[in-house]
Protein backbone atom coordinates (compact mmCIF):
# COMPACT_ATOMS: atom_id res chain seq x y z
CA UNK A 1 0.00 0.00 0.00
CA UNK A 2 1.35 3.60 -0.86
CA UNK A 3 1.62 5.79 1.60
CA UNK A 4 -0.61 8.24 0.09
CA UNK A 5 -3.58 5.40 0.24
CA UNK A 6 -2.60 4.68 4.45
CA UNK A 7 -2.80 8.22 5.48
CA UNK A 8 -5.90 8.12 3.38
CA UNK A 9 -7.29 4.88 5.44
CA UNK A 10 -6.18 6.89 8.25
CA UNK A 11 -8.38 9.65 7.87
CA UNK A 12 -11.02 8.02 7.10
CA UNK A 13 -10.32 5.36 10.19
CA UNK A 14 -13.80 5.41 12.56
CA UNK A 15 -15.96 7.70 10.16
CA UNK A 16 -19.56 7.24 9.53
CA UNK A 17 -20.28 6.14 5.66
CA UNK A 18 -22.05 8.69 3.80
CA UNK A 19 -25.08 7.04 3.32
CA UNK A 20 -26.26 7.30 7.15
CA UNK A 21 -26.08 11.48 7.19
CA UNK A 22 -29.35 12.63 6.70
CA UNK A 23 -28.57 16.20 7.18
CA UNK A 24 -32.04 18.55 7.01
CA UNK A 25 -30.87 20.27 3.84
CA UNK A 26 -33.87 22.44 3.47
CA UNK A 27 -33.76 23.59 7.07
CA UNK A 28 -29.90 24.75 6.67
CA UNK A 29 -31.29 27.21 3.45
CA UNK A 30 -34.07 28.33 4.83
CA UNK A 31 -32.16 29.37 7.68
CA UNK A 32 -29.46 31.48 5.21
CA UNK A 33 -26.79 29.12 6.82
CA UNK A 34 -23.47 30.55 4.39
CA UNK A 35 -22.28 27.14 2.96
CA UNK A 36 -19.47 26.20 0.60
CA UNK A 37 -19.66 22.90 -1.01
CA UNK A 38 -16.02 21.86 -2.12
CA UNK A 39 -14.95 18.95 -4.50
CA UNK A 40 -11.40 17.42 -5.96
CA UNK A 41 -12.89 17.62 -9.81
CA UNK A 42 -11.70 13.69 -9.79
CA UNK A 43 -14.97 12.03 -10.26
CA UNK A 44 -17.77 12.65 -12.31
CA UNK A 45 -20.40 11.41 -9.94
CA UNK A 46 -19.12 13.09 -7.00
CA UNK A 47 -19.14 16.32 -9.13
CA UNK A 48 -22.57 15.78 -10.13
CA UNK A 49 -23.84 15.13 -6.13
CA UNK A 50 -21.82 18.14 -5.22
CA UNK A 51 -23.22 20.52 -7.81
CA UNK A 52 -26.86 19.25 -6.60
CA UNK A 53 -26.09 19.73 -3.02
CA UNK A 54 -24.50 22.92 -3.77
CA UNK A 55 -27.97 24.05 -5.67
CA UNK A 56 -30.44 22.79 -3.05
CA UNK A 57 -28.52 24.80 -0.22
CA UNK A 58 -27.72 28.06 -2.48
CA UNK A 59 -24.15 27.48 -1.78
CA UNK A 60 -21.04 29.04 -2.95
CA UNK A 61 -19.31 25.58 -5.18
CA UNK A 62 -15.56 24.99 -5.28
CA UNK A 63 -13.65 22.79 -7.48
CA UNK A 64 -10.25 22.03 -5.90
CA UNK A 65 -8.25 19.15 -8.03
CA UNK A 66 -5.24 17.91 -6.61
CA UNK A 67 -5.41 15.84 -3.79
CA UNK A 68 -8.44 13.56 -4.32
CA UNK A 69 -11.16 13.02 -1.76
CA UNK A 70 -9.16 15.05 1.01
CA UNK A 71 -10.28 18.48 -0.57
CA UNK A 72 -8.48 20.39 2.21
CA UNK A 73 -4.93 19.45 0.76
CA UNK A 74 -5.96 20.73 -2.85
CA UNK A 75 -3.49 23.41 -4.00
CA UNK A 76 -5.25 26.94 -3.55
CA UNK A 77 -7.77 25.56 -1.25
CA UNK A 78 -7.32 27.31 1.48
CA UNK A 79 -7.03 30.67 0.19
CA UNK A 80 -10.98 29.85 -1.38
CA UNK A 81 -11.64 28.90 2.11
CA UNK A 82 -10.49 31.63 3.93
CA UNK A 83 -12.26 33.99 1.34
CA UNK A 84 -15.56 32.30 1.62
CA UNK A 85 -14.90 32.80 5.82
CA UNK A 86 -14.46 36.02 5.40
CA UNK A 87 -17.06 36.96 3.01
CA UNK A 88 -19.69 35.46 5.26
CA UNK A 89 -18.19 36.93 8.80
Amino acid sequence: MSEDVARGVRRAHGSRLPGEAHPPLDVLRDAGIPSLVASGGHAAGLERICDALATELQAERVVAPGAGHFVAAAPGFIDRFEHFIASVG
